[in-house]
């Protein structure tokens, strides 16, 4: 689950990094400017791959734009929006110019500057994702069970919860025990809720932060609880360090 998780939230993060970006300015006073969106595949810097389009903006005196990939017109609109699609897979791998002509009402010219990107294919594609995403995946998951062990230390301390003190990172309620806790700044955040280890039953669980109303009524049910229920659980931890600490004694 975690490692689906992380996938993810690789994927979300490069999304929001390299397939989304757009070319270079939409607004021009004076010249023709171009823009490049991807409509569906792969975008990081220059490198692309999809169905994509571009669009020209310029003087509100422009009536006719024409488009280019390299020499070879894809596409020419009498009226704006000035935009055309085009898909990489009409076209060989390898570096591409892009660019674009315009004609105004009074019979100038203008004309844009030449982008060149590489256009690449599905196999090249994948393997710069792999790439990408496994060091990313490998990352947060070493992230998570380092959290997960500081976690386990902490909660398995006894007398390491105190009624009514909580974190930065707020408190939460116990799905199982219904007992208050604070949630640890080094816990994973698994984007639902932290992974926590609830001091009072050991049970392990994603939680969210709770609210004021819900953290006094856990409280109140922890006022109302025995000492014996209320003494935290010794965590695998530190049982085992103490079985280790045992056995220097025995040979």
């Amino acid at each position: 689950m975690q490692y689906r998780l992380a996938l993810a939230l690789g994927l979300l993060l490069f999304q929001s990094f390299g397939f989304a970006q757009k070319g270079w300015a939409q607004e021009a006073d004076d010249g023709l400017e171009l823009s490049i969106k991807k409509n569906f595949g792969y975008k990081a810097g220059s490198r692309i791959q999809g169905s994509f389009s571009l669009e020209a903006y310029g003087p509100d005196q422009v009536e006719y734009v024409k488009f280019f990939i390299d020499e070879d017109v894809i596409g020419e609109v009498g009226g704006a929006p000035f935009r055309v699609a085009f898909s990489t897979s009409n076209y060989p791998l390898g570096d591409h110019c892009i660019s674009a002509t315009a004609e105004l009402a009074n019979g100038e010219r203008l004309a844009s500057e030449r982008v060149c990107y590489t256009f690449l294919g599905a196999d090249a594609v994948k393997g710069e994702l792999t790439g990408f995403v496994v060091p990313l995946v490998i990352g947060l998951a070493v992230l998570t069970l380092g959290g997960t062990l500081m976690t386990s230390l902490l909660t398995g301390r006894k007398g390491g919860f105190k009624l009514g003190a909580y974190s930065a990172a707020g408190g939460s309620v116990c799905p199982r025990c219904a007992l208050p806790y604070s949630r640890h700044f080094i816990s994973p955040n698994l984007i639902v809720g932290k992974l926590e280890r609830c001091p009072h039953c050991g049970k392990w669980a994603i939680v969210r932060r709770a609210t004021a109303i819900e953290l006094e009524q856990a409280e109140e049910h922890y006022r109302g609880q025995s000492g014996d229920v209320l003494k935290p659980v010794e965590d695998e931890v530190e049982r085992l360090r103490k079985q280790i600490e045992d056995t220097r004694y025995e040979s």
